[in-house]
């Protein structure tokens, strides 16, 4: 009878502790990229360069980590957490992207450094390659300490990430940027649609949409001229065509940034104009606080781009690529990124998350490569991060060869202007 009831006390005791909440060691967490999702902003987890995390106790022995897309990100996601004892922090190498003891790490932190929330924050291991980037970005070098000191200071987000941040959580230099949720969003070119009294704005983070990828705000405004709170709200471009016919492209669809305020991105497969065709892009949004659904039709001007091309791909689906990164390039070695979709039908233009793709910076003028270049990866949703290295001022091409496997599927060549 005593031998039963201690095996049924062991037991129990082996169920409670592996019911325990939380893990034993404290280690890196592992980050399925492209699916996992940011606890801050509650984005994708795209880009491993700028990925962080920090490890907290849940109880005597036990850990859990928590993930971020952004560096910055953490230290605001803990500044909201106090409750949450944080036993080790997280960050990337820039560049093996493996990771590192953040107390340990080296950080860049520039304007020109494009980060997945715009602050603009690098990760190094080794301070002679960060002190290397930051000649490059015209940024500065700093330790753990400095980066917590930037942090609570509201320094720890570039001036562009400033400017569109709708609302004061990430510091005193967002809050003094965000007046408003129009004032937030950047001051691109901006188009206008209308339904049962609604005001739909389409404005783009550039000065003009053009072929190829477009990041894009898409700003809701009710009846009574106040942002709409909590809508749903998505985008379908449309082309009209001279000949009476239509069809679609690529799409992002947008994700709420602050009251009214919406972050997503078009992807026009060609330009507009008297001889080609109008854009228009479909709003359609829903109110749920006061049961209102409709969709403003917004016409949109369209230009050409030399960031953007398209060849024939299998089965006589016509492949689309388009740079996402660099849209300002400079001198040096910087993140190039690349979109991908295919046209299945006139309104189907799903993403390619397959491929392989190789790039090859050359300057005409000078006829020369560059070393330092990185091949494109795929890192979900269409999108492949590699990095190119423009070596010295002046006009380049990337020729970026797209392959199945072993099989070219075809190619197209960008042109750059580096100042």
């Amino acid at each position: 009878m005593k031998t039963r009831l201690l095996l049924l006390l062991l037991t129990l005791a082996l169920l409670a502790a592996g019911c325990a909440q939380g893990q034993t060691t404290i280690a890196p967490p592992e980050i399925r990229f492209g699916e996992d999702v940011c606890a801050e902003c509650k984005m994708i987890i795209s880009d491993p360069r700028f990925a962080a995390a920090y490890t907290y106790e849940v109880s005597p022995g036990r850990y859990e980590s928590v993930l971020f897309d952004d560096i910055g990100d953490m230290l605001i996601h803990a500044d909201k957490h106090p409750e949450q004892t944080v036993a080790a922090w997280w960050v990337h190498d820039y560049d093996s992207k493996e990771w590192l003891d953040a107390g340990k790490a080296f950080y860049v932190f520039s304007d020109m450094l494009q980060t997945p929330m715009a602050q603009g924050t690098a990760a190094f291991a080794d301070e002679a390659a960060a002190q290397q980037l930051a000649a490059e970005l015209s940024g500065e070098v700093f330790g753990w300490n400095g980066l917590v000191e930037r942090h609570k200071a509201g320094a720890l987000i570039t001036e562009a990430g400033a400017a569109m941040m709708p609302s004061g959580d990430h510091g005193h230099a967002a809050e003094e940027a965000a007046q408003s949720s129009t004032e937030a969003a950047p001051q691109g070119r901006e188009f206008q649609g209308e339904a049962d009294g609604y005001h739909v704005h389409v404005i783009s983070k550039a000065d003009a949409l053009h072929a190829g990828y477009n990041p894009v705000w898409v700003h809701l405004t009710g009846p009574d001229g106040q942002p709409v709170d909590g809508a749903q709200v998505t985008m379908a471009p449309r082309m009209n065509m001279m000949d009476g016919g239509h069809h679609g492209s690529g799409v992002v669809q947008p994700t709420e940034a602050g009251p009214g305020m919406f972050e997503g991105a078009l992807i026009f497969s060609m330009p507009g104009g008297p001889d080609l065709g109008s854009w228009e892009v479909a709003v359609a949004f829903t109110d749920t606080m006061h049961s209102v659904s409709n969709t403003a039709l917004v016409p949109v001007e369209v230009g050409p781009s030399k960031l953007h091309g398209s060849f024939m791909g299998p089965d006589e689906m016509k492949i689309f690529l388009s740079v996402v990164q660099p849209t300002q390039p400079m001198v040096g070695r910087q993140p190039f990124e690349i979109y991908a979709m295919q046209k299945r039908g006139m309104f189907d233009w799903p993403t390619l998350d397959d491929l392989t793709l190789e790039i090859t910076p050359w300057m005409p003028t000078m006829d020369h490569g560059s070393p330092g270049n990185e091949n494109p990866v795929a890192q979900g949703d269409g999108r492949y991060l590699g990095a190119v290295n423009f070596s010295m001022a002046g006009p380049w091409t990337v020729t970026v060869v797209a392959k199945d496997g072993e099989t070219v599927l075809g190619e197209v060549a960008f042109e750059f202007q580096v100042p």
